[in-house]
């Protein structure tokens, strides 16, 4: 099996503040690292203003049934209502190479 990489490229409406978001982001993490497959899972913000989502899980399986557990339960929590729904685009990639630098090693 390999592992898969789950990108999911999202805006959030114009109200929601970054500091926010980040702070609702806290509670899917907990829920996504208690998920079988989980490995990890990073936001980061394009110069557009548009967020992208990177969780990298054990493999496409995994991914696949964190992703319709999430939007059966979570799907309508505060992290979800900040997220404007015609912006989410979600794609799952085979992880083809995968390397821990020692500062990752480390922690």
């Amino acid at each position: 099996m390999e592992s898969t990489l789950e990108i999911v490229r999202f805006r959030t409406h114009e109200a929601v503040t970054d500091a926010a978001f980040l702070k609702a982001s806290e509670e899917v993490s907990a829920w996504a690292n208690a998920q079988p497959g989980f490995q990890y899972r990073c936001l980061t913000k394009e110069e557009d203003g548009g967020w992208l989502d990177l969780v990298f899980w054990a493999d496409l399986g995994a991914a696949k049934a964190a992703s319709e557990k999430f939007m059966a339960g979570n799907g309508k929590g505060e992290f979800m209502t900040m997220i404007d729904p015609s912006t989410v685009e979600m794609r799952h990639l085979p992880v083809r190479h995968a390397m821990a630098g020692d500062a990752a090693a480390a922690a």
